[in-house]
């Protein structure tokens, strides 16, 4: 396993000569770097540590770090080279080599931004080798280092705050940027399908999995790492909500330990409760047999029993596209740019607002649209919902009715879900009709709470100040 996350990483970090005694600190869900034969790779791992003791990047961006970090592992380990015999020609080929890979269906795996991304993390890696090895000459800026870079000083504008500077790596090999993508959510057509396609899988255990991690990151729009990070105790707290129940998320790209709290449907509470029952058994059966404790994660493996990676939820998804021949991408990110979208259409259709110009307004003079909106879609800044802005109006076009969907819209989703589940699995007989009857009965039940939540909401906010 190249990368993998430890649970509880306990390691010293200084000797207290008053008490003499060592002192010892914990992380949570930190990033463990190893070569492909399985032996720790010490230079990341302890970069990746450092990094963390100076209070410079959260676990979660150690996380991305990792995965960066590890291409240049496997080319080294491949190459045999150690680090420190890396040269400018070396990272070169290990950069074009990025750039040349290739996935299953011949196209390019990674775009030029990632590239970039992989060989600037890489970079910042060297130069800690450089220090931490007591190197002379090997990266810097000048003629007379082994691996030549540039320093770049850019500015980043923050919302709300003093702009930001920050110093910039390049390396002659690196691609130039590209034009940064507009993000499109998925088309309802493909979800439909790839929907179809997980109810229709013959394993129970996959089956049950699959349906609730596709319906966290519906409902949910989050993030692959914040979908990883949830966990079994969340999902009880959120079926304990009176009335209107939420779900608690890790917010990844903010400060450490910010959560928010996402309203979802009761019937999708109860779909994602029921697969925990089918976890607990997977749990028993691969940890607890050997003699191991439960992580508590929510999502996975059925083999191992091990919490799924953010890498294997994207592939999941690769693979449910190409089961039902999507022919474009396919991806985590999507769910989230549906869900982004959904909402803004509800509060814009909720507030009678009329135009982009008219949504920017509301924005600057109701404090609570903006409170809304982070935490709905977990972002720190307003301006990052620029291109969902437009995508919401793009879709009201044709809409003759305003009406509150914050829960009923996905209410309905939800319910019809559902249904075309169960008239699938009562068409290929996996479930007795006995069964399928006792499940449309608690998903009417489920229903008709979310509805009576969302009517008691319309009524609320068409009361008079």
């Amino acid at each position: 396993m190249a990368v993998s996350i430890i649970n509880e990483y306990m390691f010293f970090s200084f000797y207290d000569i008053f008490d003499e005694k060592g002192i010892t600190k914990k992380i949570t869900n930190m990033p463990f770097v190893t070569y492909p034969n399985d032996v720790p790779c010490d230079e990341v791992n302890m970069f990746l540590r450092k990094i963390f003791e100076n209070g410079s990047a959260k676990v979660s961006t150690l996380t991305s770090y990792a995965y960066n970090l590890i291409h240049l592992v496997n080319f080294c380990y491949k190459n045999k080279l150690p680090f420190h015999r890396l040269s400018d020609s070396s990272f070169t080929l290990f950069v074009q080599g990025l750039q040349a890979e290739r996935n299953t269906f011949g196209q390019v795996k990674r775009g030029s931004n990632r590239v970039r991304d992989i060989a600037t993390r890489c970079l910042m890696f060297l130069e800690s080798v450089q220090i931490e090895q007591d190197l002379k000459n090997f990266i810097g800026e000048g003629n007379q280092y082994a691996i030549k870079i540039k320093f770049k000083e850019t500015k980043v504008k923050l919302e709300g705050r003093p702009d930001k500077f920050t110093i910039a790596r390049t390396h002659t090999s690196m691609p130039s940027p590209e034009p940064k993508r507009k993000n499109y959510p998925a088309s309802n057509n493909d979800m439909l399908n790839v929907w179809d396609y997980i109810c229709r899988l013959e394993n129970r255990e996959l089956r049950e999995r699959n349906k609730a991690l596709y319906q966290c990151l519906e409902y949910l729009g989050a993030r692959r790492l914040e979908v990883r990070l949830m966990t079994v105790q969340d999902i009880k707290d959120a079926i304990l909500t009176d009335d209107a129940p939420s779900l608690k998320i890790n917010t990844v790209k903010r400060a450490e330990g910010t959560l928010r709290y996402i309203p979802i449907p009761s019937g999708i509470l109860a779909n994602i409760n029921q697969y925990i029952t089918i976890r607990k058994k997977i749990i028993n059966r691969t940890l607890k047999k050997r003699g191991l404790k439960d992580h508590g994660f929510l999502f996975v493996s059925s083999t191992t029993g091990k919490p799924l990676s953010e890498k294997t939820i994207t592939s999941l998804l690769n693979d449910w596209a190409k089961a039902v021949g999507i022919k474009g991408k396919f991806h985590p990110h999507q769910f989230r740019h549906s869900f982004i979208t959904r909402k803004l259409v509800e509060i814009i259709l909720a507030n009678n607002i009329n135009n982009t110009d008219d949504f920017r307004r509301t924005l600057l003079n109701q404090e609570k649209f903006k409170i809304q909106l982070k935490e709905w879609s977990g972002h720190s800044n307003i301006s990052s919902l620029e291109t969902y802005i437009h995508l919401a109006f793009a879709e009201i076009v044709g809409y003759s009715k305003t009406y509150n969907a914050v829960r009923l819209n996905d209410a309905v989703k939800a319910m019809e879900q559902t249904l075309a589940e169960l008239e699938s699995r009562i068409a290929n007989k996996s479930i007795l009709t006995t069964e399928a009857l006792i499940k449309l009965k608690q998903s009417i039940t489920y229903f008709k709470s979310d509805l009576d939540s969302s009517l008691d909401e319309m009524a609320y906010a068409h009361m008079p100040n």
